[in-house]
C-alpha cells in the first residue's frame, strides 16, 4: 500500500510541482490549499507524513504545525518557505525544513528518509 502524502500550500504550482515529483515515487497525494482541513483530512485519509507551507491565506502553517504536534506528535512534517526566519522558528517543531524554490530531490530524500524511521 503506498504512502499518503499531505501537501498543504496555497501555491498552485507548488503544489503541482511537488505533487509530480512524489507521486512518481509512487507515493498517493492529496492536496489542501490552507491549514484549517487538514485535521479533518488527517482523520479520514490516514496521512503518513505533511509537507506544508509557513505563510498562506486562512490559517497559517505554524498554527497548523502547533496543532500537529498536539493532536499527532508522531506524524512527520516537512515546513517549505522561501522566507529563512520562519524555518528557523519552525524547526524546534517539525520534523524537517526546506526553502523555496523547492529542490525535488531533496523534498524526495526527506520523504524517504521520515517514512522509513
Amino acid at each position: 500500500m503506498s504512502k499518503k502524502v499531505l501537501v498543504v500550500d496555497d501555491d498552485a504550482m507548488i503544489r503541482k510541482i511537488i505533487n509530480a515529483g512524489l507521486s512518481s515515487e509512487g507515493y498517493q497525494l492529496f492536496e489542501l490549499t490552507e491549514g484549517s482541513k487538514v485535521l479533518n483530512v488527517i482523520r479520514t485519509e490516514a496521512i503518513d507524513l505533511v509537507v506544508l507551507d509557513i505563510v498562506m491565506e486562512g490559517q497559517e502553517g505554524m498554527q497548523t504545525a502547533f496543532e500537529l504536534l498536539e493532536y499527532y506528535p508522531d506524524l512527520p512534517v516537512i515546513i517549505i518557505s522561501s522566507d529563512s526566519n520562519y524555518l528557523e522558528s519552525a524547526r524546534c517543531i517539525v520534523d524537517a525544513t526546506l526553502s523555496k524554490p523547492i529542490s525535488i530531490s531533496s523534498l524526495r530524500s526527506l520523504v524517504a528518509q521520515l517514512l522509513a524511521e
